[in-house]
């Protein structure tokens, strides 16, 4: 091959190898918004369904589920906080962790938060009137923070004016 010809081709492969490197750059961008947008339709999904299932058991005086959600993997901990009217600053006593301390202030409706790495709140979402018993000793619990690997499994018992998460074990 004459020198010519070599230099032309160097220059087909530095093109070949920035298309290719296009390429993989625009897959890897395609793959990682999917999976995103596939964590975010499963947090969704898991919010819509913990509403609706605490609000059709609320109503039913007695009636107790265990139930599963899948939780995306953004999601460490999700935490549940008894619902108070009026003044909520003295209820929790300090016992609050301080990721939850200042929205239970700010907005004493919300009760569950979604909580992410490093124990920051994500969401945070108003189930209604609702208590905590973790350990089914029939004494309320301030809150509880349920880890999530992937999963939540929990009790709701509903008591005609609220619902009860408790621990499904």
């Amino acid at each position: 091959m004459k020198t010519k010809a070599q230099t032309q081709m160097v220059f087909v492969f530095i093109l070949i190898a920035i298309v290719i490197g296009l390429i993989v750059l625009f897959a890897y961008k395609g793959i990682s918004s999917t999976v995103n947008t596939s964590e975010q339709v499963v947090g969704a999904k898991l919010v819509t369904s913990i509403k609706a299932d605490v609000s059709s058991l609320r109503r039913s005086r007695g009636s107790s589920q265990i139930f599963e959600y899948q939780v995306p993997g953004k999601i460490t901990n999700i935490c549940f906080i008894r619902s108070c009217s009026g003044d909520c600053s003295t209820l929790y006593s300090g016992s609050l962790p301080i990721a939850l301390s200042s929205y239970s202030a700010d907005d004493p409706q919300k009760n569950m938060f979604l909580l992410g790495k490093g124990d920051f709140v994500l969401e945070a979402i108003s189930l209604g009137s609702l208590d905590v018993d973790y350990d089914r000793d029939g004494i309320t619990d301030d809150f509880h923070c349920f880890k999530t690997p992937g999963r939540l499994k929990i009790r709701i018992l509903g008591t005609g004016a609220n619902a009860t998460i408790q621990n499904a074990q």
